[in-house]
């Protein structure tokens, strides 16, 4: 089982340097970071594999859909959150445990947010399992 809970997958232009800006020490200790050239690089197998691997959440913040610095890396990388998130939901999970959102280099305030609603998210769905805890820490 990880040492984290949240599998956060970051894209170098904006993802990385939003998390950086987060100063809440207990966000940043409960997430594995992954950084990115671009979220478009990150595929199904990736943050279904996390998953597979623990992670009680993954989170993928990329750039506004709007202003990606890679064109369109943020579509490819919404639509295989999307496709993972329909795969959890086969296979019986929440889907809801994955996530991505679109922020800025300077949205610190909103990857804090990000991480500490997803945290929320699957405190509740463990202790709707029963499972007691949270890995990260």
């Amino acid at each position: 089982m990880p040492k984290r809970s949240i599998a956060l997958f970051c894209c170098e232009s904006s993802g990385y340097p939003a998390f950086e800006a987060v100063t809440d020490q207990a966000l940043r200790d409960a997430v594995e970071l992954v950084r990115l050239p671009c979220t478009g690089k990150v595929e199904v197998f990736h943050m279904l594999k996390a998953v597979e691997r623990g992670y009680t959440g993954v989170l993928v913040l990329g750039c506004p859909l709007d202003n990606c610095t890679n064109l369109r890396g943020s579509h490819r990388a919404a639509k295989r959150v999307e496709a993972a998130r329909k795969s959890l939901a086969a296979a019986g999970m929440d889907p809801g445990i994955l996530e991505m959102r679109h922020v800025s280099s300077l949205d610190g305030y909103k990857a804090a947010e990000a991480i500490r609603a997803l945290m929320e998210k699957t405190d509740a769905v463990k202790a709707a399992i029963g499972v007691e805890g949270r890995s990260g820490g």
